[in-house]
């Protein structure tokens, strides 16, 4: 905590909210030495990540893109998040991602993510940064499990948004959107509302605006259950990968051969194209063509199927996976 923090029992959430920050950053080994990116869009929850970094005196450095699909408005964000950083005493960097946007018919979200992670992870190479925080929350997590629930996601899609993806790291996951816009409140934090989050037209922002209302009639604490649930999905998908990765292989690999398993293996196991997905899923293969790979496992003559970058043999039994298509 700085010297001139302004944490004090008058501001709770805040208070609670430097609590849980400082415990994530020490429990990832992180001192206030290190230096951090932090994601800015000029939204209540950055605004809010952005001060607790500053007022417990941790070496931040602002991180923030500029789309510039809302013009005007995209501009002042960019301006408040500027300020923000000149008056914190903190460095400012930023991208304009207007080049990143697909054309018409892409999937425009997708695209600004990939466009924004890359801008951070090549600002934490020049800046020789120990990890880039983002400030995703407890109805993000929610949010998620929902969406993915939707489109048929397995046990991994329905674990959530992780903590910690390889030097991106989330400390606030276990806070609600509710605590954040309270801290806001309390310490006189300036945040903008971008007003593509009201537009129903996306799916996220349905889950948020209609079904979480909604569910939240039924359940005020549904927000919380549902970021639960997705903890206990991705640590039985943890215990999922550590089991699969004590297989070891029957025989030495062929040649060019990713990964291989033996197909009386996958025809012992009470789901066999379950079993066969989890191995090779990381290769590409659908569950779809895992189906398909597991009918009839009797003896039959070569077949094979293809991923984005891989083929998968079934002969001579075993499933075998072979670099290149």
């Amino acid at each position: 905590m700085s010297a001139q923090s302004r944490i004090t029992p008058a501001n709770p959430a805040f208070a609670a909210l430097s609590l849980l920050l400082n415990k994530k950053l020490s429990n990832w080994g992180i001192s206030t030495g290190d230096r951090l990116i932090v994601a800015c869009s000029g939204g209540c929850d950055s605004m809010v990540l952005l001060h607790l970094l500053a007022e417990n005196g941790f070496n931040a450095e602002v991180a923030h893109v500029n789309y510039q699909l809302r013009g005007l408005e995209s501009q002042r964000d960019e301006d408040l998040v500027r300020e923000t950083a000149e008056r914190l005493n903190l460095p400012f960097h930023h991208a304009n991602g207007r080049d990143a946007i697909p054309p018409k018919g892409n999937n425009l979200q997708e695209h600004a993510r990939r466009f924004r992670y890359a801008f951070f992870e090549r600002l934490m190479q020049e800046r020789k940064a120990r990890a880039t925080l983002t400030a995703h929350h407890q109805d993000d997590v929610a949010e998620t499990f929902l969406l993915n629930l939707l489109r048929g996601a397995g046990l991994n899609g329905l674990s959530g948004i992780p903590e910690q993806n390889n030097s991106v790291l989330r400390p606030l996951l276990a806070a609600s959107k509710q605590t954040l816009l309270q801290a806001a409140a309390e310490m006189g934090i300036r945040w903008r509302e971008d007003g593509s989050n009201a537009e129903t037209k996306y799916r996220r922002n349905q889950i948020r605006h209609d079904w979480l209302s909604k569910l939240r009639q039924l359940d005020p604490d549904i927000v919380e259950k549902l970021a639960k649930t997705a903890i206990r999905m991705k640590k039985t998908a943890d215990v999922v990968e550590e089991l699969l990765e004590r297989e070891k292989p029957s025989r030495p690999l062929p040649e060019n051969a990713a990964f291989e398993v033996a197909i009386g293996r996958i025809a012992e196991s009470a789901q066999p194209e379950t079993l066969l997905f989890l191995f090779v899923r990381r290769f590409g293969f659908s569950a779809t063509q895992c189906a398909e790979a597991t009918q009839n496992l009797t003896p039959s003559r070569g077949k094979h199927w293809k991923s984005a970058s891989h083929t998968l043999w079934r002969k001579k039994g075993y499933f075998t996976v072979y670099q290149g298509i």
